[in-house]
């Protein structure tokens, strides 16, 4: 007929041998057991294995018909897990490769008003490369960008997880000190080694003078031996002249 069917037992338990076939809308109320599990569609409760649910074939959708879909315990997923079409592992993955991968490209120029750099990095199973520069604007202020990307085509990759950018400025606060350059130290090294090279020159030289210093000391001592030699001599002369004959 057209109405409801209804079994009741006046509180007991209704038995159905065999197949029940329902075709229509069916209203349960209360608990339904079954035993060996039970098939609705290509859904299966049971049926696979205790405390499955699964699908005889496609894909299990849980729509909580725009609510919220609780699940209190632990939940253990053996293949992808994906949400809105993109697999989370994969995801996390990139972020750290594109991560990774940002950190090796120059943030402030040293000896120089820009600098640039590349830069790769890897996590998990995801590589990336990463390219950017540096620009040093005045001596307080500098900028830096660069982004990062994942080269290889991916499954499951939304519009945003296989790509990472950056846009920073430094501002310095305080008194800066005045670091020297790399240029101006090699300049200064030049300097300290032609200062060191004419130290030795000029130690050579005084050497050179001190044993001429040395020389001429040992010449005058001979020449002043030589005198008083001489001097002696002639006082010598001057007592035999001065005798009476």
């Amino acid at each position: 007929s057209s109405g409801a069917t209804q079994l009741a037992t006046g509180g007991g338990a209704t038995t159905v041998g065999g197949t029940l076939g329902v075709t229509g809308a069916t209203t349960l109320t209360g608990a339904l057991d079954a035993n060996g599990g039970a098939s609705i569609d290509n859904v299966q409760i049971g049926v696979t294995g205790d405390n499955e649910i699964d699908t005889a074939s496609g894909n299990l959708t849980i729509d909580s018909a725009g609510g919220t879909t609780t699940i209190d315990d632990d939940l253990v997923v053996s293949g992808k897990l994906l949400i809105n079409g993109r697999n989370v592992e994969q995801a996390i993955d990139n972020s750290g490769a594109l991560s990774a991968a940002l950190t090796g490209l120059p943030v402030i120029p040293t000896d120089s008003r820009l600098a640039c750099g590349i830069g790769s990095g890897a996590h998990g199973g995801s590589v990336a490369l990463a390219g950017g520069c540096a620009s040093k604007l005045n001596e307080r202020l500098a900028f830096n960008f660069g982004g990062s990307v994942i080269p290889s085509q991916q499954e499951y990759a939304g519009d945003s997880d296989n790509w990472s950018g950056r846009v920073g400025f430094v501002l310095k606060l305080g008194k800066i000190s005045q670091d020297i350059s790399l240029k101006d130290s090699k300049k200064l090294y030049r300097e300290i080694e032609k200062l060191i090279n004419s130290n030795k020159s000029i130690k050579g030289k005084n050497e050179l003078l001190k044993k001429t210093l040395d020389r001429f000391s040992s010449e005058n001592k001979n020449l002043k031996d030589l005198i008083l030699r001489l001097s002696n001599r002639l006082e010598k002369l001057e007592k035999v002249s001065l005798k009476p004959r």
